[in-house]
């Protein structure tokens, strides 16, 4: 717990651009191919039954499947689920590497799945963005998905929906996260909106 609460999150993480993040954007999940025989045709509230057994449950490909499912779902009811899994990874796939970005939607399903319920997802994730319990990569990959959220249309509202949640805590760690993370996610935005972004911290 050592060290301001502005040095609490790592923004030396690697994250990747507007432009490579969310080739997903147009059809989520389209890149994603994971099988379960045993959750086959199971309803949403069956595998989110399946979800809450943590630490995940195996086999990997069942619970990459649940998630994906949910998301192609659009089952508002498991984002809380969800964010817990924001940094459970997809096996590696040495193929794609050289034929698609790696854009976080794909190298952790939950954000994908959480793109896929919409804007609905964004109070759960500000409040992984700012809760001190959170790791570096849990925090980079829900302000990834807030981000990828707005790509589409108002890139600049991700920014101001941080600085505006970072305004409300009362907690001064969390709100530092809230702030470095728009500050951070402020710096990534495209050379088109950066006056835009700039602007939204304010």
């Amino acid at each position: 717990m050592g060290g301001t609460p502005s040095m609490r999150l790592n923004i030396g993480a690697p994250a990747l651009s507007v432009g490579l993040l969310w080739l997903l954007a147009a059809v989520p999940g389209d890149c994603q191919a994971f099988a379960c025989k045993k959750l086959n045709g199971a309803k949403p509230d069956e595998l989110m039954r399946y979800l809450q057994r943590r630490p995940a449950p195996p086999p990997q490909d069942c619970t990459l499947f649940a998630i994906e499912q949910l998301g192609f779902a659009r089952y508002e009811p498991a984002v809380p689920l969800l964010v817990k899994y924001l940094d459970y990874p997809r096996p590696p796939d040495p193929g794609w590497w050289h034929s698609h970005a790696q854009d976080v939607g794909y190298l952790y399903p939950a954000a994908n799945a959480l793109f896929g319920v919409g804007k609905e997802s964004i109070p759960a994730l500000l409040r992984v963005t700012a809760s001190p319990d959170s790791s570096d990569l849990l925090r980079m990959n829900a302000g990834d998905t807030i981000f990828a959220l707005y790509s589409r249309d108002h890139i600049e509202e991700g920014i101001a929906v941080m600085m505006r949640a970072s305004r409300q805590e009362s907690d001064p760690y969390s709100r530092a996260h809230l702030d470095d993370a728009a500050r951070y996610w402020a710096s990534r935005c495209p050379p088109e909106h950066q006056n835009a972004c700039v602007a939204a911290l304010q």
